[in-house]
C-alpha cells in the first residue's frame, strides 16, 4: 500500500550533522560494564533534548541550524540553495498575509487548500517564517510514500460471472488518486484507451528513500480496477501531498465520478474523532466527496505488524514509558547493522491545535564503536494553535553495533498521562506490538469504505500486516477484506501485495454495481457490498475482517428490472407528498403514472425520470381542487424495457370552501396487506390548528376512527399510521371544533 507520510531528512550526512545528538559521557562511563539495555536506558533517562522555537517542527528546526554549515551536503536540495518543502498553516482569515510572508522570505507557494499552503522554502528562513503572526504552524507535508508489499482476485470475488452476464462497469466513472508511472504504455490493453489523467504534484527535493515502486503504484491499482470492471471510465489524479489530494478531489467531483479509490494513507495525520482547531483537510476532501454522493474506497493500511498502542505507565517513576514491566524501551530489531529509511511516529490523545500534554520521542542506538547516541523529537506542545500531539523521528541512515534501535517515550512532569500510539514505517521488527487500532487516516473515517487484505491463495486468513480497528473513537474498521498478492503488468506475477491491491478490487466491484443499478446511492452500493461478503473471523462485523471477504454474488439476470419494492407514501409539505421505495437492480429510469381512478382508466398521464435523479425517492403532486383524488403507480425501466407497474398509493384533497377554511390532504398506500395512512394540515391561515383523524373505511359512514391528532398547526401532519382496511377504503377528516368536520375517502391497493 502507498502511505502518505511526513517528509523525511534524506541522507546520512544530513542526519549526522543536522540531528541533535546527545552523548552522556559520564553516564556511559559509569555504566560501561552494564548490559547494553541498561546502559541505553540510563542514557535515555538523562537526555533533555532542546525544543524548537514555537510553531516550528523539531526536524525543520534542525534544518535551520544545519543550513549555515558549510560542510553540509544536502542531496534533498533543489538547484539554487538549501531548499525544503514545508506545509504552512495560516491563521483563520490571514491566508494572504501568510502567503506574503512566505514570498518575502524567498519561498514559493506551490499549492494551497483552505488555510494550508505547500511551499518550497530556504531552510535558513524557517524560524523567521514561524515567528510571523499570520502563521499558526510550519510543518513537513504529509506526502506519498510506498508501503506496498512487493488478476487473480477477480475470480475470487466473482466479477467474472458478472462480466459474462454482460456487466463491465459501463457508465461508471472511477477516480483513482495515486502515482501513475508508465500508464501510457498500458492504454488500449491492460488499461482502457479512454483513461483521463491529470497531474497535481509540485516539484520537491529528491529523497533517496523514495522506492522505485512508488512511481508505478497507481498504475498497478488502475490495472486491478480495469480487470474487475473493464468498461468503467478511469480518471487518474496524480497527487503527492494532502493538499494535492484535496485539489485532486475537486477535479474528480467535476468529472462526475461515482467511485474513488485511494490506496494510500497518512500516518501521523489527525485521527478522526479528535478535537481541536488544526485544519482537518480530510473534511474538505474525503468527507466532501462522500457528501457529494461518491463511494470512497480506501485501503486500511499495512501497519498491523508495525504498530504499538497503550496507556501511559511509569511504575518506576523515571519519566519514561514502561512498554512492559521493567522495560523502558521498545527495541526495533534490524536485519543488518544499518538502519536506513526508518520513520517512527508517536501520537497521543490530546487536542489537535492547542495540544498541552508535552511528550518526546527518543531513539537510542550504539554506533559502530559502541558509543551510545540518541536522536530525539520534542516539539512544543504548549497549548498554542499550532501545537499537535505528534512527534516524528526520521532516520535516513545510521550504523548500529548490535542491530537495534532503542525507542523510548518521555513525558514532561507537568503533562497528564495519555493513551499513546507508536507507528513504524520502514524495515525492522518492533519488540512490542499491538495490531489493534492500526488503521491509517483517512481510512478511519465513517465516510470511507475501508478494505483490509487476505492473500489470494489463502483467502480466509488475514495478512499479518493488514491494519486493524478499532478507530481512535472506537468504531469498527475495516469494512471489508479483499485479495492481495495478485498479478499486474506493473509488479509482475503475484507481485502486488498489501491493502493497496485489495481496495481496487472493491472499487471495481462498485463500478459493476453502478452499471447494474445506476440509481443506487453510495450508501446503497456500500450496503450491498458488505451484505454479500463472506463472513470471516467471529460472527458479524469485526476489527480484523470487517463484514468479511468481498463477494459479488450472482449477477442480475438480463431483461427489464424487477418492480420497485417496499413502497411508502407520506406527506412532505403543503404541495407535495414523498414516495419512497427500494430500487431494483439494473434500473436506468422510472416511469411514474397518475390517474383519476384506481383502475387507471381515466385521465392517465405518465412521466419518466432518470434513476440518478430519483434514487429511491420522488415527490408526487397533491390535487389542488376540492374532493380531488389522484392514484399513482410506478415502473422501473432500462434499455430492455420496464417492469410491471406497482401501485404507488393515492393522494386525496379537501379544500372547502377555500384555502383559509377546511384545507387538508390525505395519503394512503398498501403496505404488506395493510393500509398506511397520513394527513396534512394545509391551511393558509397561520396558527389555525385543527384536529386530523385517520379512518378505516368511509369516515362518518360506517368507518372506524383509528387515530386522532388534536391541535395540528398548519404545515404539520398526522401519521403515518398502519391500519387494517378490509373494505379497501380509508379516510381522513379535518375538524375545527365546534364548526364541524369534512372528510375524504380513497381506495387502497
Amino acid at each position: 500500500m502507498l502511505v502518505y507520510k511526513v517528509v523525511r531528512i534524506p541522507s546520512a550526512t544530513l542526519l549526522l550533522l543536522a540531528i541533535a545528538f546527545f552523548l552522556a559521557d559520564g553516564a556511559a562511563t559509569a555504566s560501561a560494564e552494564a548490559p547494553p539495555q541498561q546502559r541505553m536506558e540510563a542514557l535515555l533517562r538523562t537526555v533533555d533534548p532542546p525544543q524548537p522555537p514555537p510553531k516550528l517542527e523539531s526536524s525543520l528546526y534542525r534544518l535551520t541550524q544545519a543550513a549555515g554549515t558549510d560542510a553540509l551536503a544536502m542531496p534533498q536540495a533543489l538547484p539554487g540553495g538549501h531548499q525544503v518543502q514545508v506545509e504552512v498553516e495560516a491563521s483563520p482569515g490571514k491566508e494572504p498575509e501568510a502567503r506574503g510572508a512566505i514570498e518575502l522570505l524567498g519561498g514559493e507557494v506551490q499549492a494551497s487548500y483552505g488555510r494550508l499552503m505547500q511551499a518550497l522554502m530556504p531552510a535558513a528562513a524557517l524560524t523567521e517564517l514561524a515567528q510571523d503572526s499570520a502563521v499558526v504552524a510550519v510543518r513537513r507535508p504529509l506526502r506519498l510514500r510506498p508501503q506496498a508489499i512487493v488478476s487473480e482476485g477477480a475470480s475470487l470475488l466473482g466479477s467474472g460471472d458478472w462480466q459474462r452476464a454482460g456487466f463491465s462497469g459501463r457508465g461508471a466513472r472511477v477516480g483513482i488518486v495515486d502515482t501513475f508511472g508508465g500508464y501510457q504504455q498500458l492504454l488500449g490493453n491492460e488499461l482502457p484507451a479512454d483513461v483521463v489523467f491529470r497531474d497535481f504534484t509540485s516539484p520537491r527535493p529528491p529523497d533517496p528513500c523514495d522506492s522505485p515502486l512508488l512511481d508505478r503504484h497507481g498504475t498497478a491499482v488502475a490495472e486491478i480496477v480495469a480487470d474487475v470492471a473493464p468498461g468503467a471510465r478511469l480518471f487518474l489524479a496524480q497527487a503527492d501531498t494532502s493538499i494535492e489530494l484535496a485539489q485532486a478531489v475537486d477535479w474528480l467531483l467535476g468529472q462526475g465520478v461515482q467511485v474513488v479509490n485511494f490506496s494510500a494513507g497518512f500516518p501521523g495525520a489527525r485521527p478522526y474523532g479528535t478535537t481541536g482547531s488544526s485544519f482537518d483537510i480530510f473534511v474538505d476532501s474525503v468527507d466532501r466527496a462522500a457528501s457529494a454522493g461518491v463511494l470512497w474506497v480506501n485501503s486500511a493500511g499495512n501497519s498491523a505488524d508495525s504498530h504499538w498502542a497503550g496507556a501511559w505507565s511509569d511504575v518506576d517513576g523515571d519519566g519514561l514509558l514502561d512498554f512492559s514491566h521493567g522495560d523502558d524501551t521498545n527495541d526495533l530489531v534490524l536485519s543488518s547493522n544499518s538502519a536506513s529509511c526508518v520513520t517512527l511516529i508517536l501520537l497521543w490523545d490530546d487536542t489537535w491545535g492547542g495540544a498541552c500534554q508535552d511528550y518526546a520521542l527518543l531513539v537510542g542506538y550504539f554506533d559502530s564503536v559502541g558509543q551510545p547516541r540518541v536522536i530525539a523529537s520534542d516539539d512544543r506542545q504548549d497549548c498554542s494553535g499550532g501545537a499537535v500531539p505528534r512527534e516524528v523521528v526520521d532516520i535516513a541512515s545510521v550504523t548500529t553495533l548490535d542491530r537495534r534501535l532503542y525507542i523510548a517515550v518521555r513525558k514532561r512532569p507537568e503533562a497528564q498521562p495519555r493513551r499513546l500510539r507508536l507507528l513504524l514505517l520502514g524495515p525492522g521488527s518492533l519488540q512490542y506490538l499491538e495490531p489493534a487500532g492500526s488503521v491509517l487516516p483517512p481510512a478511519d473515517r465513517p465516510t470511507t469504505l475501508t478494505v483490509g487484505a487476505v492473500p489470494v491463495g489463502s483467502p480466509s486468513v488475514i495478512e499479518n500486516f493488514s491494519s486493524q480497528g478499532p478507530t481512535w473513537d472506537g468504531r469498527v474498521k475495516p469494512d471489508l477484506v479483499a485479495p492481495d498478492r495478485v498479478s499486474t503488468v506493473s509488479y509482475g506475477p503475484g507481485g502486488f501485495a498489501g491493502t493497496s491491491a485489495s481496495a481496487p478490487h472493491v472499487a471495481g466491484a462498485a463500478a459493476l454495481l453502478v452499471e447494474a443499478n445506476p440509481g443506487w446511492s453510495a450508501p446503497q452500493l456500500r450496503q450491498f457490498l458488505e451484505s454479500q461478503a463472506v463472513d470471516l473471523g467471529p460472527p458479524g462485523k469485526d476489527n480484523v475482517f470487517g463484514s468479511g471477504r468481498l463477494r459479488m454474488g450472482q449477477p442480475p439476470s438480463a431483461g427489464p428490472p424487477a418492480t420497485p419494492s417496499f413502497l411508502s407514501l407520506a406527506p412532505q409539505d403543503g404541495e407535495s407528498a414523498r414516495l419512497t421505495w427500494q430500487p431494483p437492480q439494473r434500473v436506468a429510469s422510472y416511469r411514474l403514472c397518475a390517474s383519476l381512478d384506481a383502475d387507471f382508466t381515466a385521465a392517465v398521464s405518465c412521466r419518466e425520470v432518470s434513476a440518478s435523479e430519483a434514487p429511491g425517492s420522488l415527490a408526487v403532486g397533491v390535487p389542488w381542487w376540492d374532493m380531488g383524488v389522484v392514484y399513482y403507480q410506478l415502473q422501473a425501466c432500462n434499455a430492455s424495457g420496464c417492469s410491471q407497474p406497482v401501485p404507488a398509493g393515492a393522494v386525496g384533497r379537501r379544500i372547502w370552501p377555500g384555502g383559509a377554511d377546511w384545507n387538508f390532504y390525505v395519503t394512503a398506500i398498501g403496505v404488506f396487506g395493510r393500509a398506511r395512512v397520513a394527513a396534512w394540515n394545509a391551511s393558509l391561515v397561520s396558527g389555525k390548528v385543527s384536529d386530523l383523524a385517520l379512518w378505516s373505511g368511509v369516515a362518518y359512514f360506517g368507518g372506524q376512527m383509528v387515530h386522532v391528532c388534536s391541535g395540528v398547526p398548519p404545515g404539520r401532519g398526522c401519521g403515518p399510521i398502519d391500519m387494517d382496511a378490509a373494505s379497501g377504503l380509508v379516510s381522513a377528516s379535518q375538524a375545527f371544533p365546534p364548526f364541524g368536520a369534512v372528510a375524504i375517502a380513497l381506495r387502497v391497493r
